[in-house]
């Protein structure tokens, strides 16, 4: 299969979800395409639990030399392969010299709590020449905290990040920590898409919620359901959304709102 991915120069995305593709699979499939001319998409997701791909931390060793190399590819989605800190480091190897990727998905996997961290130092401290178009980030169900989003917060008030969707869905994100996004975005001119579903916000947002609503004018799709959201703070969120101009999605489906 391999050898015929190769010699065809017509592919631009190339879906393996599901595949049962192991470590060495996962070696072997990007040291081939390495200098493949067309493609510019891969996905390695998972769906079908009894057919699931499995590159694990040895199987980024390839990838971290295929994004150093490749010059066009765009699209990576790399989701529920069990990669932990190891495989996020050669990830990270990889994008230190990567110009091309616009999206990154490496959701549910063993990643560690400072993963934004660290594609943050990748992005701020070599932004101008590095990573500079990566404009979405997956990280659904990663096991995210608080702290997790204090780094996060770092890297969108860098004038150099490009980021334009965030998923953070599916961690352990607090009020604390969604607070921090929200003054984040007070400062960031480039978001357009904001999920972070299924967090247990509960408490009350608090004044920085009511700022970014008043000055965010770009983004315009935010996701807050499942958050265990209560109706005081549907209602401070319902008073603040009025003086917002932008957000034109907003999700607070499965709260605690009392209609009256």
């Amino acid at each position: 299969m391999i050898n015929g991915l190769i010699s065809n120069n017509n592919i631009v995305s190339l879906d393996l979800s599901s595949n049962q593709i192991l470590e060495k699979g996962s070696n072997d499939l990007f040291d081939s395409l390495t200098n493949h001319p067309s493609l510019t998409a891969i996905d390695l997701s998972n769906s079908v639990p009894n057919s699931k791909n499995i590159i694990g931390n040895r199987g980024c060793y390839k990838l971290r030399n295929f994004l150093q190399q490749n010059k066009i590819f765009t699209i990576l989605n790399i989701a529920e392969n069990e990669i932990g800190k190891e495989g996020l480091d050669l990830i990270v190897e990889g994008l230190q010299c990567n110009t091309s990727l616009i999206s990154l998905d490496i959701s549910k996997n063993n990643l560690p709590t400072n993963t934004i961290f660290c594609l943050s130092k990748i992005k701020i401290e070599t932004a101008v020449i590095n990573c500079s178009q990566l404009n979405e980030l997956i990280l659904k169900s990663n096991n995210l905290v608080d702290k997790s989003i204090f780094d996060l917060y770092e890297l969108i008030i860098n004038k150099e990040c490009k980021l334009e969707r965030i998923n953070l869905s599916c961690n352990k994100i607090s009020s604390v920590g969604a607070n921090k996004l929200f003054y984040g975005l007070i400062k960031n001119a480039e978001i357009k898409n904001v999920d972070i579903s299924e967090n247990y916000i509960e408490g009350a947002f608090d004044s920085q919620f009511e700022e970014f609503c008043k000055t965010n004018k770009t983004l315009s799709s935010l996701n807050l359901s499942k958050c265990g959201l209560s109706s005081e703070s549907i209602q401070v969120i319902a008073n603040s959304i009025s003086l917002n101009c932008s957000i034109i999605s907003l999700n607070l489906s499965f709260n605690y709102i009392d209609v009256k």
